[in-house]
């Protein structure tokens, strides 16, 4: 084929790329019918199944790039080609694609053909059954396409690649793209035309576990959904996660196809320690990029609420040392790090209510630094609740430590208030003098 012009090549990329006028399969549901008893809903078990019952999306645009790899000039031409047709007709899934797999040379082209930086994910589907779950044996299986508030700078800090999340933020992508609860998302086309259809995602959609701060949180979601009160449910609120919450709660890549599945397994806690260093490099970028240390505008979340909560020494280290965050800043509702300690106790795996193991003394050690910078262990949250009284231990010299910075706090104060006097009245000592010369000066004519 290599004697063939670019123009005809195109041609044949267009034809493999399909009708994109009326088919596009980041705009269709799709409903199949399975064998109830070959495929039976577990999560952890058959997602994949449940997956594999679709055919592949873009097959075509597959087949293209299969052809452009066979020869040089063909992938000189088919390769931008293919680029520039994703990016005007799926929503630049290309790029989205290469940030959740680390690609970040795939990133690079991806920039250089043209993709918005900023572009939200809708590379995702929702696979889920529909009523009637059982008739004769049989059951509906619907994939949805998915809008997710997820941007490629976003999916690189939760993966924790702060060399991807740096060359994004040089290209232009800004921090104030905001993470919040996603939607189901699909075109009817009918009679009357084309018209889109908005939905809720599957209760158990990983994006909803990645936008809660502890495991409290996310149970208490759950509980809600339960009573049918769920959080996404009102115009599909914006929660307002910037890229550093999701670096500070950053997964380890042996979970990293979880958090990118269908449904949350729910037999991994959504807060885990970071034992590789990842989140405090990112962390630095952003930060150093401008990053906000306010990391959800739901709840007015901090970043040291974040660290502490995942038991992260080294950014909690970070932020007390070098960038000197108070150790008692609330959120919201009053609470403190060592309430978000505390929210962050115990995981409801299939099992039942379980200690979540984070690595050994990682918990005592930001205690210890929280307290040795003035944390207040008395403080108590607008419901009236102590981080003690929530479920978090602190030994005998927890307390006198934390005694004894409290006493020299207050000690400082007095001396701060006592400095501002004396200054005050030293400020004011020349009008002292003049008023009491003026006054002796009467008296001396009187």
């Amino acid at each position: 084929m290599e004697g063939l012009p670019p123009e005809i090549i195109l041609i044949i990329v267009d034809i493999l790329g399909g009708d994109y006028e009326t088919t596009n399969a980041y705009d269709e549901k799709k409903t199949i019918d399975a064998s109830y008893k070959d495929i039976r809903f577990h999560p952890e078990k058959e997602e994949n199944k449940l997956i594999n019952l679709f055919d592949k999306p873009f097959r075509g645009i597959a087949d293209a790039l299969h052809l452009a790899s066979t020869c040089k000039y063909l992938y000189e031409t088919i390769s931008p080609a293919t680029f520039k047709h994703d990016i005007k007709h799926h929503y630049g899934s290309s790029l989205l694609l290469s940030a959740k797999k680390d690609n970040i040379i795939g990133v690079k082209k991806t920039i250089l053909h043209g993709a918005d930086v900023m572009t939200y994910d809708q590379t995702n589907f929702d696979h889920c059954r529909e009523p009637p779950f059982t008739r004769r044996g049989r059951i509906s299986v619907v994939r949805k396409p998915t809008f997710l508030c997820m941007t490629s700078l976003i999916w690189a800090c939760f993966h924790g690649n702060a060399e991807l999340a740096k060359f994004l933020l040089e290209s232009g992508h800004t921090q104030t793209a905001l993470g919040g609860f996603g939607c189901t998302r699909y075109v009817n086309v009918g009679g009357s035309g084309k018209s889109l259809n908005l939905g809720l995602l599957v209760k158990l959609h990983p994006s909803r576990a990645m936008l809660c701060h502890t495991q409290k949180e996310y149970e208490d979601m759950r509980a809600d959904d339960r009573l049918g009160q769920r959080w996404d449910a009102e115009g599909l609120t914006d929660v307002g996660a910037s890229p550093l919450f999701f670096a500070l709660k950053s997964c380890p890549d042996e979970l990293r196809s979880q958090w990118q599945s269908t449904r949350w397994c729910n037999n991994q806690p959504v807060v885990e320690s970071d034992v590789n260093g990842r989140r405090l490099a990112v962390a630095r970028v952003l930060i150093e990029g401008g990053a906000s240390l306010i990391t959800r505008e739901r709840g007015k979340i901090h970043a040291i609420h974040q660290a502490s909560a995942a038991r992260d020494t080294d950014v909690v280290i970070y932020l007390l040392n070098e960038l000197g965050v108070d150790p008692n800043v609330t959120c919201e509702n009053g609470n403190t790090a060592l309430h978000f300690m505390a929210m962050n106790l115990h995981h409801k795996r299939p099992s039942g209510q379980v200690r979540i193991d984070f690595p050994p003394g990682r918990e005592q050690s930001v205690i210890d630094m929280l307290i040795s910078k003035g944390a207040d262990l008395s403080l108590q949250n607008t419901t009236g609740w102590t981080a003690e009284w929530m479920g978090l231990c602190f030994t005998k010299q927890n307390w006198t430590d934390s005694m004894q910075k409290k006493r020299e706090r207050t000690m400082e104060i007095e001396k701060l208030i006592e400095a501002k006097r004396a200054r005050e009245d030293e400020r004011r000592m020349p009008e002292i003098r003049e008023w009491f010369m003026a006054r002796a000066k009467e008296i001396a004519r009187d």
